[in-house]
C-alpha cells in the first residue's frame, strides 16, 4: 500500500497548515487541527473519521481551533455505525452491551478511540473541553512532550513495490472456543503492521505576554519506517537452487531461509540481501516547527536537537549505523526565515539529496482573485460564492481576497540555493513515500500552472 504526505490545507483567509501522513497500512495521522479544518475534508477524497490519530506542533488556534469539532465529529461517526450494527446484527455484534438485546441501551462498550500527540499543556487544554465535549464510548489517549513510538514491518514494507499482506483481522464469531478466540485476538494485532514510527521534538517558543517574556511548549516532529525490501530477483533465486513457495515470500519478507539444496543434497542458508535488489534501511520524514529564530537556535543547537542531528552526520558519512534515508522535509516556518541564510545552512547539513516543502504564513502568502487555482484557498465553492456576491455589491459583500493586477504565482522560491529541492505546498499536493519505484511528487496532484 501507498504511503504519503498529503496537504490538506495551507495558510489562507479560511484555513490554518494541515497535512495528513499516511502509513504503508493506510493508518492516518493529521499534523494540526485548526479551524476549518474538517471542511477542508469535504473538498479532499478523506474522511475526518479515517484519522487515527493528531499530532499538534503548538497550542493555539492554528493547531487547536478545529480540535474539539473534529473529536465530537469523529465520536458521533463512531457511535452511529456502533448503532447501526447493534440494530442489524443479533449475532456478535448484538453482545456487545453485554445483554445480548442488541438494542446498545446503556451500552458502555467502546465504539472507537483517538490518540493525540502534541507539546506539553496538551492534557490541560483537553481538559478544558471536558464539559461540552464528552464522548464516554470515545476515549482519548493523549501523549505530550517526549514520544517515541517504534516503526513496525507489515503491509507495504516487504516490497519495494508496496505489495504487502493485506490485513488478516477476522471477526470473532458467536460460539468459537476459547482457543479460537484467542486465535483472532493475536490475529487482531495485525491492524498495528505497517505503521511508521513517531518521536516527538519537545522545545520552546519566546512569546510576549502582560507580565513580560514567557517560554510555550511547541513540538516538531520525527517520521520513520522500518527497513524497505527490495525486488526480488527470481533469476537470481533459481540460480540459487531455491525451491518456489513459502521460502520465497519469506525472502521477499526480509527473512534469511536455510533449505536442502535440490542438486547437492547440503544444507544451504540464503540471506535476503541475496535476491533482493534496490531496498533501504528506511525513510524518514522530518514535520519541522520553526515559527522564529529563537526556535532555529535550538534546531542548530547539537545539544537541544539530537534527534535530527543523526540524519546529518549520516547525510555526511560520520556514522557506520544503518542508515535510514532522510527523504522529505515539512517546515512550517515564516518565508523570510526560511530563506535565511542561516537556515539554508542548518538544512543544507542533511545533504543536497533532502526535499523540502514549505507551509509559509499567510503573511508570505501571495494571492491573485478570480481563480480558485492561484488564490490558495481549499474552499472553492465558498470562496467563489464570496466573489460573485461582491460583483454584486462590494460595499455589503467585500471580495474575500482583494483583485492584485499584474501579481502571479510564484513556485521558484527566489533566495533559496538551486542545489536544493523545495517545494511550495499547496492544497491537494501529495509526496509518495512508499513504494520506493514511485517515490517523488504524485504528477496527478500537480496543478498545471506548478
Amino acid at each position: 500500500m501507498t504511503a504519503s504526505i498529503k496537504i490538506l490545507t495551507t495558510s489562507t483567509i479560511d484555513s490554518s497548515p494541515s497535512i495528513i501522513i499516511v502509513s504503508p497500512n493506510g493508518h492516518k495521522t493529521l499534523i494540526n487541527c485548526g479551524e476549518g479544518c474538517q471542511r477542508s475534508f469535504l473538498e479532499s477524497t478523506d474522511r475526518v473519521r479515517s484519522v487515527n490519530q493528531v499530532c499538534l506542533t503548538h497550542i493555539g488556534y492554528t493547531a487547536t481551533g478545529g480540535l474539539p469539532g473534529m473529536i465530537l465529529t469523529s465520536a458521533d461517526a463512531a457511535q452511529a455505525s456502533a448503532t447501526a450494527l447493534e440494530q442489524n446484527g443479533q449475532g456478535a455484534s448484538g453482545n456487545v452491551n453485554g445483554n445480548g438485546n442488541g438494542n446498545g441501551r446503556g451500552n458502555k462498550e467502546i465504539v472507537g478511540t483517538l490518540k493525540l500527540i502534541g507539546p506539553v499543556g496538551l492534557k490541560g487544554f483537553v481538559h478544558s473541553l471536558r464539559f461540552f465535549m464528552r464522548r464516554d464510548r470515545f476515549p482519548l489517549t493523549i501523549h505530550e512532550g517526549d514520544y517515541h513510538s517504534v516503526s513496525k514491518t507489515g503491509d507495504g514494507l516487504n516490497s519495494r513495490h508496496g505489495k504487502g499482506k493485506g490485513k488478516t483481522k477476522k471477526r470473532k464469531k458467536v460460539g468459537e472456543d476459547a482457543n479460537a478466540n484467542a486465535t483472532a485476538n493475536e490475529e487482531d494485532t495485525s491492524e498495528d503492521l505497517g505503521l511508521f514510527g513517531i518521536t516527538s521534538i519537545p522545545m520552546k517558543k519566546a512569546v510576549k505576554t502582560f507580565y513580560g517574556e514567557e517560554e510555550t511548549c511547541i513540538c516538531s516532529y520525527l517520521f520513520t519506517t522500518t527497513p524497505i525490501a527490495g525486488k526480488f530477483q527470481i533469476q537470481k533465486a533459481r540460480e540459487l537452487g531455491i525451491p518456489p513457495g513459502p521460502l520465497f515470500s519469506q525472502l521477499k519478507n526480509g527473512k534469511s531461509v536455510t533449505f536442502s539444496h535440490p542438486s547437492s543434497g547440503k544444507e544451504v542458508n540464503v540471506e535476503p540481501e541475496q535476491v533482493l535488489e534496490g531496498g533501504n534501511d528506511g525513510v524518514a520524514v522530518a514535520v519541522v516547527y520553526c515559527p522564529d529564530e529563537y526556535v532555529l537556535n535550538q534546531f542548530c543547537n547539537s545539544n537541544t536537537c539530537a534527534t535530527l542531528d543523526v540524519y546529518k552526520e549520516r547525510s555526511q558519512g560520520k556514522t557506520a549505523e544503518s542508515t535510514v534515508k532522510m527523504e522529505l522535509m515539512v517546515h512550517y516556518a515564516p518565508k523570510e526565515l526560511f530563506e535565511s541564510d542561516r537556515y539554508q545552512a542548518w538544512i543544507r547539513e542533511f545533504g543536497t539529496l533532502v526535499k523540502h516543502m514549505t507551509l509559509h504564513p499567510m503573511k508570505d502568502n501571495t494571492f491573485t482573485a478570480m481563480t480558485e487555482e492561484l488564490d490558495g484557498s481549499p474552499f472553492r465553492a465558498a470562496v467563489l460564492g464570496a466573489m460573485q456576491r461582491s460583483l454584486i455589491q462590494s460595499d455589503i459583500y467585500p471580495n474575500p481576497i482583494p483583485v492584485a493586477k499584474g501579481v502571479v504565482k510564484n513556485m521558484d522560491n527566489e533566495g533559496i540555493a538551486s542545489d536544493l529541492h523545495v517545494y511550495h505546498a499547496r492544497p491537494g499536493l501529495e509526496y509518495i513515500i512508499v513504494p520506493l519505484s514511485k517515490q517523488g511528487l504524485d504528477p496527478s496532484t500537480i496543478k498545471e500552472d506548478e
